[in-house]
């Protein structure tokens, strides 16, 4: 239950930037759109491996992550190489 609601919620964060960002409904359903919806749902999956707790603040974290999925998944993988 946990991780569908990460899921959601980070599918709705990555609806809201695009709908932000489209200025015509073709680039609404354009390829690149679906893509980023996609990624939104990704991130709320990788947030909700990394953070469990069903609760407001991490909903609205998972939110603005799904909004800001591309980016958030650049930050991730460098965070990863540096491991490394």
């Amino acid at each position: 239950m946990t991780v569908l609601f990460f899921l959601l919620t980070g599918f709705l964060g990555s609806l809201a930037d695009a709908i932000t960002t489209a200025k015509t409904y073709s680039e609404l359903v354009s390829y690149a759109m679906v893509q980023k919806l996609i990624l939104g749902a990704i991130v709320g999956y990788i947030y909700s491996l990394l953070y469990t707790t069903y609760n407001f603040p991490n909903g609205v974290m998972c939110f603005i992550a799904g909004y800001t999925a591309i980016d958030f998944l650049k930050h991730l993988a460098e965070k990863l190489r540096q491991r490394k």
